[in-house]
């Protein structure tokens, strides 16, 4: 399985979107996590862009993920990570920290009979500032995980961001 993860620069235009867009598919990835993109303009131009690539999009903002269109979804939802946390006087970041989901996708490639767990979590800026928001969101993320080992022992579980 080829997975890509990318941070896109939040205030790019259209135009340097789609070409960033095309390096990632030119590795011929079976899925794509995207985080930092912008907005839901730039997910609907996302998800365009991958479809004419025969890819599928789920448009979670922030933090969207794409897969192969042949393998089949089986099951989607968020993860719910950390609660809005004042961590303080701002500086390379915010002053608050909002709520953070993450979104997990469960798939079946059709072609090898696997099945993946992908979740995609950009995590509280600066660990080391944030360390107890980055703490919580790490451990809400080792939580999901070991469910998803719990009910699909099989699975191939993939943690993102």
């Amino acid at each position: 399985m080829r997975l890509i993860a990318a941070n896109l620069k939040a205030k790019m235009s259209a135009a340097k979107t789609r070409a960033d867009q095309q390096t990632l598919l030119a590795a011929k990835p079976d899925v794509v996590t995207l985080n930092e993109i912008g907005g839901m303009v730039r997910a609907l131009l996302l998800r365009r862009g991958f479809k004419r690539a025969g890819m599928t999009m789920w448009a979670s903002i922030p933090a969207p993920i794409a897969w192969r269109s042949d393998w089949e979804l089986l099951a989607k939802g968020k993860h719910h990570l950390s609660d809005a946390t004042n961590v303080g006087p701002g500086g390379a970041g915010p002053t608050v920290l909002r709520k953070k989901d993450a979104p997990w996708v469960l798939l079946h490639d059709p072609l090898t009979g696997d099945v993946h767990f992908v979740i995609n979590a950009h995590l509280a800026p600066v660990a080391a500032q944030n360390h107890v928001v980055h703490s919580r969101q790490v451990d809400a993320l080792a939580a999901k995980t070991a469910a998803v080992r719990e009910e699909n022992p099989l699975a191939v579980r993939h943690v993102q961001g």
